[in-house]
Order: structure tokens, then sequence, then C-alpha cells
């Protein structure tokens, strides 16, 4: 619902172009999605992009609704246009990631961006149960020296067939751009492990990542080096079923095993599992109180 009533409020507007040629590429994004089994529709591309415009708004309120990762609040769907919350101030636009300027006044504000970058992906897959699917530095917006995320109409749950594959690589692609920025990052195998980790407890969330950092900015063995290259062609189980079909000691000999225990819940150790459940619009039960008062407050 559009709010009324206030004085000067902005809103931006987003126009899916119907054109089939935009849309040749995303049946991926969408065939294997169990939210829209029934409203698929392969040959129709005017069905399509309303379709794509759903999945953007039901993303962004689910995106939203977890009080932990900023994103534009979508007020209004018709067809194949959203109104939604604009991003910046007086009629001018936050710029993207790629366009901001960093660091002027703070040569360490890119490292702290860093860091809010990793995190926000890790509760995008851990607490929103999503997966970008194609995170850049062109679909993040920098605003008030925080990052916020848009464009997720491509963005698939993270049950999705194709979900950990797009998530290997948002992580190589943001590693890519923080590191020509001068950013000592994780490895991608790292920073992957760091995100589907299933059993790290929240509260340590932050802890365990500083020492990740730490040890990128003392750098990296060339065996650990040499497993990233491989875990960039490695098949990635996605549930214990599949890991019948995955020669573990040959995993092991080359020294990646350990993405398995993290992201199948089977890590050393019985440490109590930090994950939420899915946080589905309009669904209050599954949010904390601080998330609570976050939802309130963007749709006041």
């Amino acid at each position: 619902m559009i709010p009324e009533g206030e004085p000067n409020i902005e809103f931006a507007v987003k126009i899916f172009k119907t054109s089939i040629l935009v849309f040749k590429d995303r049946e991926r994004y969408v065939s294997g999605e169990f939210r829209f089994r029934r409203g698929h529709c392969k040959g129709n591309p005017r069905k399509k992009v309303k379709l794509w415009a759903e999945k953007e708004v039901r993303n962004l309120k689910r995106i939203c609704m977890s009080g932990m990762i900023r994103a534009p609040w979508p007020y209004y769907l018709k067809n194949n246009v959203i109104v939604m919350e604009f991003i910046g101030e007086k009629g001018e636009a936050a710029p993207r990631l790629k366009d901001a300027v960093i660091g002027e006044t703070d040569k360490n504000e890119i490292a702290h961006l860093y860091f809010e970058c990793i995190t926000m992906m890790r509760n995008l897959y851990q607490l929103c149960k999503l997966v970008h699917g194609d995170l850049s530095e062109y679909n993040l917006l920098y605003h008030k020296k925080q990052i916020w995320m848009i464009d997720v109409s491509q963005s698939v749950e993270n049950d999705h067939p194709m979900a950990l594959e797009f998530l290997r690589r948002d992580c190589a692609v943001m590693n890519d751009f923080f590191r020509k920025n001068n950013v000592y990052v994780l490895t991608t195998l790292k920073l992957f492990n760091f995100i589907t980790d299933i059993t790290l407890p929240a509260q340590k969330v932050d802890d365990v990542l500083a020492s990740l950092l730490k040890a990128a900015y003392n750098g990296y063995t060339q065996n650990e080096l040499e497993d990233d290259k491989v875990f960039e062609q490695v098949y990635i189980p996605r549930t214990l079923q599949e890991l019948s079909h995955v020669d573990i000691y040959e995993e092991q000999k080359l020294g990646v095993e350990t993405y398995y225990e993290n992201l199948t819940g089977l890590k050393r150790g019985d440490e109590e599992a930090g994950a939420g459940g899915a946080v589905e619009a309009g669904d209050q039960g599954e949010v904390t109180e601080y998330q609570n008062k976050q939802v309130v407050k963007r749709m006041l």
C-alpha cells in the first residue's frame, strides 16, 4: 500500500521491458521455483514479464521483512510496473556501488563495505532463504555510506536446482570487485562456506567473519589458493541425498571437503545452528522483535 499524507515523499518506478529477447536467458531463474510452479509460462513473453515483476515484488518484500538487509520496499505492482521506495535524496538517486565515490574521508570505508556486503549475502541465504543470482557492483546502491540491494527479480530460493551455482558466481563476482578496490578478500570457497554454514550461531557471525578477514589479510597458502581454483569447477551437493552421488574420498584428496559439512550441517562439532526460518512477506511469526521494529518503520 502506498503511504498517504506524507509530504514530499518520493517513489521509484521500475518498468520491465516486454521484449522476449531480454528474457530469453531468464528461464533457468524461474524453472524449478516452487513458488511459481503454476504461473510459469514459457511460450508467452507478456505473461513471463508479468511473472518476472511479481517475482521481484515477492523477493523484495521477503528481504525487507527480514529487517536485516536494506532494500527498497515495493508499494504497488501493476502488470510489468512496480512502484517502490526511492533510494536517494531530493530527487537524486543513490549511485550504484560501481559509480560511488568511496573512501574520500575514510580509507577503511571500502573494507567496511565488504564486511557489510558479505554479511548481507549470508543473511539473504540464511534468513530470507534466497540467493541473489546476479549480484554485482551494478545492482547494489551506495546510500549514506551503506549498501542497498536492488534488482532481485532473478533471485531464487536456496533450494532451487541452480541456487548454489548462482551463489558461487555471486561470491566470485563480489570478491573480484572488492579485490580490485584493494580490499583483502576471502577466497571464493571460504566466502561460500561462510554464507552457507548452517551450524554457525547468529551471535558468533561477526566474530567468525572478523577472524576470516584477518586470515585473508595475513595471506593464503598455496594449497588454499589451489583449493579455491578446484572449487570453481567442483560439483556442489545441495542435499544429503545428493552426497550419495559424490566420491567423498576423492573430494577430500582435493582438500575441499569442508563445504559439504557446512552446507549439510555435518560440520565437525555440535554447534547450535544459527539459521532462522524463511521470512515470507506478511508472515510476522518468524520475525524477531528487532526485525519487527524495522518492518514497522519501513511501512509507516
